[in-house]
């Protein structure tokens, strides 16, 4: 179809998945040279899908816009890619939120800098042990998505009021969250 790539990126405009700046350079190439961005999708649109052929994905998709195609992005980009083939096995990469998780988890040293293909497939072994100790703490999960579902609501919701308020304040502190110290009681002596 002459008019795949338009057809993919209202898709991925809609999901707010993918970092806008890599998206407008996404566009620029896909409107300029959409033959040749074919061949860096089919990568990973084709054959067996395996998240290991992300590394030959960014060395395809990278000489297109050097500058602006970071690691981070085009990671990104290849996750979403794979989600479309199976979205319980491959959920999306978002890099910032990857690595603070990762970080937080004391995982950071185990590649979460490191090559495309290590990066997403080190996001997919933290996935696969949060769904391993996720019925320690009765929680149910039932694949990777869940797992990534988790991940982004432990790193973007507030605990609630239920929370003790030592509780609260470790799990930001944990989190890194800045949390403004209470104001002095400033009640002046007679």
């Amino acid at each position: 179809d002459q008019q795949w790539f338009e057809a993919l990126r209202r898709d991925i405009a809609s999901s707010n998945l993918m970092n806008r700046y890599f998206m407008m350079r996404l566009i620029d190439v896909g409107r300029t040279t959409p033959d040749d961005l074919w061949k860096v999708v089919s990568l990973l649109w084709e054959g067996e899908v395996d998240a290991r052929r992300i590394d030959d994905f960014a060395a395809a998709l990278r000489p297109h816009n050097r500058e602006q195609f970071s690691v981070g992005g085009i990671t990104g980009f290849a996750s979403l890619l794979l989600m479309g083939r199976d979205p319980l096995r491959f959920p999306p990469y978002r890099a910032q939120a990857a690595k603070k998780f990762l970080k937080l988890v004391g995982w950071d040293d185990k590649g979460a800098n490191g090559e495309p293909a290590r990066r997403y497939e080190l996001l997919l072994e933290a996935l696969d042990e949060i769904i391993r100790l996720a019925p320690e703490h009765g929680i149910a999960l039932r694949d990777r998505l869940d797992a990534q579902g988790l991940m982004w609501t432990v790193m973007n919701v507030d605990p609630t009021d239920e929370w003790s308020p030592e509780d609260r304040a470790a799990f930001r502190a944990w989190k890194g969250d800045k949390v403004n110290a209470a104001p002095l009681d400033t009640v002046q002596a007679e």
